[in-house]
């Protein structure tokens, strides 16, 4: 929860700024040099800060956040609308209690007679829906998924250096059985949804979902002063731990996990026509996804290559223990492997 509080409120403080640089630009259109040039770049930088405070902080504090399992009820469309809505009456608060401030307002009348102002909520509006739109498309493909696209990072393929994470729900089969498909869903969805502040807190990144299997991904850079991916599985098994009554109450069921951590080199490249996205090919994905299974040999939730974990210093709650070399189904060489063992209590 630390980590997305100072994450949003890091957003915030740019949000604001930029509002405030806005601000001044929207004021300058409208009075042109028919003002003081300090009395326009005074009011609009006041509407654009406040603005810009009231509208970052729903969207990162409230929207994303505090309201987020409220608002997931909506279909697409409709949040899209009840956003853009909620955006324009946060920019007319914002406008009104700048103007008050600035001394552009006198009383409650004044509003009414502002000649600006049907204007400036119409533009607010016709500029928030897309916003709005572009918001939701990055909640579908992930904002660095996005900025990948536009940038052509991956346009033509290149070779990188990672380390994977393929996690799967233990027991999915039975689980779903019992408690039907539909609630199962519900089930690892509530699942994805608690592990994404230990994708925030340790930067990862969320490759793919299969099923109720997740993929993740850390540049190899990302490793070499912080051991990621092992805080990522730690702080997992305590927010599951705090969550355990919930998952009782709701689900009659408990999320247990195994995974599967190794490093090596991809190709990371853009592929397909109908739906573009990006992949990661290569050995490396072959082997981390035989590690998931190695853990029912092991009798461990997680193992890791041992090329992985030399690289790694093991947080405090966490110990390792040897598996020697095992031969993994559809891999040739052997591969030294160890199994993780998680405390119940970090």
């Amino acid at each position: 929860m630390a980590h997305r509080f100072w994450r949003n409120l890091q957003y915030v403080v740019l949000f604001t700024i930029l509002g405030a640089v806005l601000g001044v630009l929207v004021a300058y259109s409208q009075v042109g040099q028919t003002a003081a040039a300090r009395e326009w770049i005074r009011d609009g930088a006041t509407d654009g800060l406040l603005i810009g405070l009231l509208v970052a902080s729903y969207v990162f504090f409230f929207e994303r956040w505090l309201l987020k399992s409220f608002l997931r009820r909506f279909q697409f469309v409709a949040l899209v609308a009840y956003n853009s809505v909620a955006y324009v009456v946060l920019i007319f608060i914002g406008r009104t209690i700048g103007r008050f401030v600035t001394g552009t307002y006198d009383d409650a009348a004044s509003i009414l007679e502002d000649r600006w102002l049907f204007d400036s909520l119409l533009w607010a509006f016709v500029a928030v829906v897309p916003v709005n739109f572009v918001l939701k498309i990055i909640d579908l493909i992930g904002a660095r998924e996005l900025a990948r696209f536009l940038s052509g990072r991956y346009h033509q393929p290149r070779v990188e250096r990672r380390v994977f994470c393929f996690m799967d729900l233990v027991g999915s089969t039975g689980i779903a059985e019992r408690i039907g498909d539909i609630l199962y869903l519900a089930f690892v969805d509530q699942f994805l949804h608690d592990i994404t502040e230990a994708v925030l807190a340790s930067r990862g990144e969320v490759h793919k979902y299969v099923g109720d299997e997740v993929i993740l991904s850390w540049p190899a850079r990302r490793i070499e002063s912080v051991p990621a991916p092992l805080i990522f599985l730690k702080d997992v098994r305590l927010r599951l731990l705090q969550e355990e009554s919930n998952y009782r109450e709701r689900f009659d069921a408990l999320p247990e996990f195994r995974a599967g951590l190794h490093i090596g080199e991809v190709v990371a490249g853009e592929m397909g026509d109908l739906r573009k996205e990006i992949v990661y090919l290569g050995d490396l994905m072959n082997t981390t996804a035989r590690l998931v299974e190695a853990c029912k040999e092991a009798g461990s939730n997680v193992v890791i290559s041992d090329e992985l974990l030399s690289r790694l210093s093991l947080p405090p709650g966490m110990s390792a223990r040897p598996l020697g070399s095992l031969a993994l189904r559809g891999r040739q060489s052997e591969l030294v492997l160890h199994a993780l063992s998680l405390s119940e209590t970090g």
